[in-house]
């Protein structure tokens, strides 16, 4: 039980009971008192006492979450533009109308629409943000209206790699290309599984070359971890020779890329266009027998789990299914 003075001047009565937060503002500090003193008699006396409506909308709990926590965050401008986004379409209810039956009628008109089933995930997963931190943050005094919403199953899609053929093709496609530094920043890509900006993004200080070693240092990456990759001396030299001289050694070429996997004739699933460097190079690498805790570090997955996708393409994945089967134990 607490009464506060409010930026605006007011006073804010707040309280729990029985697992519901009540609140109410008020322009003294002593009806604020008074009010909290009433309302606590009438619930101890079993009496039903409607708590005031919140009628914030959306947009304004998606901006108070941005302005609390979301600028915190690496992609926070790029969820709040998502959440207004998602407000518009839903039409922007008030708080006090968000619930789990109007998302999910919310979330119905998305997927008809054609958005995927985890773009929708993703926006639950903005959405049920916004009032865990807002929570947090004493600025919302109920529990989550969407806590029970449950994400979209769907069949996981094969991630998509190329073939050696298929990187011969595009690495051709590549050199006659009219962009300047399309060559490296794809090189670089399938030479280390960075991210497509990760690598295009590149500043010259951060490719080093000691003695007989190069390795380049991703800053500032999706996961927040620097990764420090050891790349071979001649592709090192190739960068430093035809990279700019200061600042970031490539110049933009993300269209230039586009034209050349066209010209390649590389079919590739909606969404993987440039992913598909890095899964290219994290399919190799275990098709070749690489270790899949080195590639978790050299990835800068978080998880395991998110590596061990990559888990089937070792050589001898799932051997021991051979080996220790019934037919060949049981019955030997």
């Amino acid at each position: 039980m607490t009464v506060t003075k409010q930026e605006n001047g007011s006073y804010q009565a707040r309280f729990q009971w029985d697992g519901k937060r009540y609140k109410k503002n008020f322009p003294k500090a002593h009806l604020a008192r008074t009010w909290e003193a009433d309302t606590l008699r009438r619930l101890a006396a079993g009496e039903t006492v409607l708590r005031e409506k919140d009628k914030r909308r959306l947009t304004e709990l998606a901006q108070l979450w941005f302005d609390l926590h979301g600028h915190t965050l690496k992609d926070g401008d790029k969820r709040l533009s998502k959440l207004f986004y998602c407000a518009k379409l839903w039409g922007n209810p008030e708080a006090h109308r968000i619930g789990p039956s109007t998302y999910l009628q919310y979330r119905k008109a998305r997927l008809t629409a054609g958005s995927s089933e985890n773009n929708c995930n993703r926006e639950l997963t903005y959405l049920k943000a916004i009032f865990n931190e807002l929570s947090r943050a004493e600025e919302w005094h109920t529990d989550n209206p969407l806590k029970n919403v449950k994400p979209l199953k769907f069949d996981e899609k094969e991630m998509r790699f190329l073939s050696s053929d298929e990187i011969s093709r595009l690495l051709i496609q590549c050199e006659q290309s009219k962009s300047e530094h399309l060559t490296q920043v794809v090189k670089l890509c399938l030479a280390t599984g960075a991210r497509w900006n990760e690598a295009a993004q590149l500043d010259r200080s951060e490719l080093q070359v000691i003695n007989d070693r190069a390795r380049v240092i991703y800053q500032g990456t999706k996961s927040g971890k620097v990764r420090r990759i050891p790349i071979d001396m001649e592709l090192a030299r190739e960068l430093l020779e035809k990279g700019n001289p200061s600042g970031w050694l490539f110049c933009d070429c993300m269209s230039a890329f586009r034209r050349a996997v066209e010209a390649a004739e590389i079919g590739l699933p909606a969404g993987q266009m440039t992913h598909v460097l890095r899964h290219t190079f994290a399919s190799h690498f275990m098709m070749n027998g690489g270790d899949i805790l080195q590639l978790k570090e050299i990835l800068g997955h978080s998880t395991l789990s998110m590596t061990l996708r990559y888990a089937h393409l070792a050589p001898d994945a799932l051997d021991q299914a051979l080996s220790f089967n019934p037919l060949n134990v049981g019955m030997s």
